[in-house]
């Protein structure tokens, strides 16, 4: 009987320590997880304040970030792209 008692106590024991250790890790897991969402929303509102944001097509899925002047201009020179006389090779 008393053998019995002890793998008893010994159970709840375990038992306890499961339970404790496994608040301890999911309080953990919750007090980063709200760090991390404290610093990306104060980079987000830092990032709106200097950058203009536009929006295109539907659900404004697509966001240019960058300036005007940035977003118009060409990307390739003048002489560049243009077509050439195809001549193979022997």
């Amino acid at each position: 009987m008393f053998l019995i008692k002890f793998i008893f106590l010994l159970f709840i024991a375990f038992f306890i320590f499961i339970l404790l250790t496994a608040f301890r890790f999911i309080s953990t897991f919750r007090s980063n997880m709200n760090k991390f969402n404290r610093r990306s929303q104060g980079f987000g509102q830092q990032q709106q304040g200097h950058q203009q944001r536009r929006t295109y097509g539907q659900n404004g899925q697509v966001f240019d970030t960058r300036e005007p002047q940035d977003a118009n201009k060409k990307i390739f020179k003048k002489n560049e792209g243009e077509y050439v006389d195809y001549v193979e090779e022997q």
